[in-house]
């Protein structure tokens, strides 16, 4: 019998003699240890690590992790239970002890004083999981010595990055491989006629009844009265129509297929790509490869190139930061996550270090750390008041901060600190600070004599913190420049109400409003807060430095801007300032509120809850992704002048940019769908167009649009695909619309957690 489908085997076995239930790999083709499976349990509310001794394999061939594990039942028999991971699940590998697992282990030896020669972070590594498609977020191993570590470690990073080339090259094959499955109901591994059958109706194939056998017949080659996976994959192909590809080539070709000049004009004129001759041969080299054409592209050759060459990607993804660094911090949108540490939602959800590394890594260039005291003397970070999990503050600052803050991009990180601890922990928080970011954390005092902010160029690779201080008042007694402001304070009595009904333990929700951060009482904290202290709100017209920023929530920051000169007067205070802005205390399912009003007044941090797979985190990558994706987006002008005549409600000052798009085709949809194409961004530009339904196996659609965008330097095209009446989401895709490229472009859609699907759109693009 077969592997089932979630990868998980199971055999019993009536004796002693355990026998491995899948097919055994060779020696050349396989990497096999005994390693210790670390996790971490929870019995009766208590929490603690057990180890696991486990046989596990590298499989190159099937390209998966195994583990096996046996457990006798209570008759006797023995269950053996194979686990299977496939690379394309895990996005990295880390050595040493980098995993909320481990932090547990390392933090108990300190406090206990023990050691572990078992569990020494030399011999350890962590698997890091998609917990997009996982439970669990890690696999956390121990191995018998550094050597073993440090072989797995480098054979698991060398497979991953073959699977993600793979992963991106046949998306095909994957949607192939689900249909196949879904399609095969006697789980033999081949179709027989009646599936067959079943499964070119499921997809839409206008094919009769009398013309099934003779596909049948074609498909199944080696006459064996079924059709397996790859022949299927073969006579899929042979159906697969593309007639907007093929006018295409038809228009291009001499003779035989499209010539090498030919290609170079093609994408010179239509794709207005900077490419010389020489690069076109080898385009035709690498499309042709399997063919012994050298001098043109024929037919297959041709689709190949437009359906997967980067030639053809909606926009040009590179690393290079092309926008102007040298303005100041105001001038920019700063990429911005809210309660960074959760992983879930508000309330009950665990709280991970490993979330601060992921939104480095995703180029997040502001992170929010919520401190309060912890046990001996430690800062610990949670939600407070919630029974959201606690992780210390100075795993994360030693694990996630200090070695991810730079590896995305070299500018500026900002620490947004929710200050709720006593004087002798603000010591400790500045002294961890000091110790374990070293030279990386700018300590400098303001330059008063200047009259803005750093640019970003100014701070490289420097980590500022966001916190309130203490100042002199006239009287000498010291007070605190922001006392009251937290993210965690209720901005309303409805607000508090639906924190308390929310918090399941009644004597936690009778301190909701202890919950207003601390007076700020350290020396030492005070010293290394310069350019972003925070200045409790007070009015649009209250005195600021220019090193002094504030926060709102969202219903807030909408409140105070709601009518035209008060808008007018918040984008002025952003050109100087910073702002940031932050979901409301209702949204303790860490939905995320519509970021692009906040953007069209100038705010610059604009704070969302990452760990939400929604359209707002979609629309945020897609702003993000420009300038390199550095986590730094320029200002248009209209946002940084200090006069000007922009509204944030109606059309002046334009810079009109239109756009004729014309959507041809789509791939992999399903059945009945429509396409829908909006225009998110200043308010005069919100624009949404929906195309007419198909049915097709590979709709064609030829329908055409013209976009008149007024603020084109704010505004996001968002395309989705979705299935007719029930309007669900079959795939989307987000694009910043200044870096939309001209020609015929491919729109690979996705899910909202940014996981690629094989669904693709076919457009037509004239700037």
């Amino acid at each position: 019998r077969r592997p089932d489908r979630q990868g998980t085997g199971y055999r019993y076995i009536m004796n002693t003699q355990i026998s491995f239930p899948f097919k055994s790999s060779s020696l050349d083709n396989s990497v096999q240890d005994q390693l210790i499976k670390v996790r971490r349990k929870k019995l009766f509310g208590l929490k603690f690590v057990r180890k696991f001794h486990r046989e596990f394999t590298i499989d190159h061939n099937e390209q998966v992790i195994s583990y096996k594990t046996v457990k006798t039942e209570l008759c006797g028999v023995k269950r053996e239970k194979v686990t299977n991971i496939s690379f394309s699940d895990i996005v990295g590998a880390r050595k040493g002890w980098c995993t909320d697992t481990f932090h547990k282990i390392r933090n108990k030896n300190e406090k206990q004083g023990n050691s572990s020669s078992l569990l020494n972070p030399h011999k350890c590594f962590s698997l890091i999981l998609d917990h997009r498609r996982h439970g669990k977020q890690t696999l956390d191993l121990a191995c018998k010595d550094t050597e073993t570590r440090d072989r797995w470690h480098q054979e698991v990073r060398k497979i991953i990055s073959q699977v993600k080339e793979k992963d991106e090259q046949n998306s095909h094959n994957k949607f192939i491989g689900n249909l196949f499955k879904s399609a095969d109901k006697s789980d033999n591994g081949f179709l027989e006629k009646e599936e067959f059958a079943a499964l070119l109706h499921e997809i839409n194939l206008d094919i009769k009844e009398s013309e099934v056998d003779l596909i049948f017949k074609k498909a199944d080659k080696n006459g064996s009265l079924g059709v397996d996976e790859e022949e299927f994959n073969e006579i899929y192909i042979s159906l697969l129509s593309r007639p907007d590809i093929l006018t295409i080539f038809n228009n291009l070709k001499h003779k035989k297929g499209v010539p090498i000049n030919q290609v170079h004009k093609f994408l010179q004129e239509t794709q207005g790509s900077q490419i010389d001759i020489k690069d076109c041969k080898n385009i035709v080299l690498q499309y042709e490869s399997r063919r012994k054409s050298k001098d043109f592209l024929g037919w297959r050759g041709f689709l190949e190139f437009l359906s997967s060459s980067e030639h053809f990607n909606i926009m040009k993804v590179d690393n290079v930061v092309n926008q102007d660094m040298s303005k100041p911090l105001s001038h920019y949108f700063i990429n911005s996550s809210h309660n960074t540490y959760l992983s879930g939602d508000q309330l009950v959800s665990d709280s991970s270090v490993d979330e601060y590394m992921k939104a480095l890594e995703g180029g997040c260039r502001c992170v929010e750390l919520d401190c309060w005291n912890g046990p001996d003397g430690e800062p610990i970070i949670y939600h407070g008041w919630t029974l959201t999990s606690q992780i210390l503050l100075k795993d994360v600052l030693a694990d996630a901060i200090k070695p991810y803050a730079f590896r995305t991009s070299a500018y500026p990180v900002i620490l947004s600190i929710e200050n709720h601890l006593n004087k002798d922990q603000q010591e400790t928080m500045a002294n961890h600070m000091k110790e374990i970011l070293g030279n990386l954390l700018y300590t400098e005092p303001v330059d008063e004599a200047r009259d803005c902010l750093p640019s970003p160029e100014d701070l490289k690779y420097k980590i500022l913190v966001k916190a309130k201080k203490k100042r002199e008042t006239q009287d000498n007694i010291e007070k605190d420049s922001n006392a009251g402001e937290s993210d965690a304070e209720p901005e309303s009595e409805s607000d508090e109400t639906i924190l308390k009904s929310n918090v399941e333990d009644q004597h936690v929700a009778a301190n909701i409003k202890e919950m207003k951060t601390q007076l700020t009482e350290s020396n030492a904290l005070n010293s290394i807060v310069n350019y972003c202290e925070a200045l409790k709100f007070t009015s649009l017209d209250q005195e600021r430095h220019f090193w002094q920023m504030f926060s709102l929530t969202e219903t807030k920051a909408l409140e105070i801007s709601n009518a035209e000169e008060k808008a007018k007067k918040l984008v002025q205070i952003n050109t100087r300032n910073l702002s940031r802005i932050y979901p409301k205390g209702t949204r303790t399912d860490s939905s995320n509120y519509d970021p692009f009003p906040f953007w069209a007044r100038g705010c610059q941090m604009v704070a969302l809850n990452f760990q939400t797979a929604d359209d707002k985190n979609q629309h945020n990558r897609a702003v993000f992704t420009q300038n390199g994706g550095c986590g730094y987006v320029l200002k248009p002008e209209y946002l940084t002048a200090k006069v000007n005549h922009y509204s944030v409600f109606t059309s002046t000052y334009e810079t009109e940019r239109t756009l004729k798009i014309k959507l041809l085709s789509g791939q992999h949809l399903g059945k009945d769908v429509f396409v829908k194409i909006t225009v998110f961004g200043h308010p005069v530009d919100n624009y949404s167009w929906s195309s007419s339904v198909k049915t097709d196996f590979c709709p064609v659609w030829e329908e055409e649009l013209e976009l008149s965008v007024r603020r084109p330097e704010v505004a996001v095209l968002e395309f989705k695909a979705l299935a007719a009446g029930s309007e669900s989401l079959v795939g989307s895709y987000s694009v910043a619309l200044p870096v939309i490229q001209k020609g015929y472009r491919n729109v690979r859609l996705e899910n909202y957690d940014g996981t690629k699907i094989a669904a693709n759109l076919f457009f037509l693009f004239e700037i």
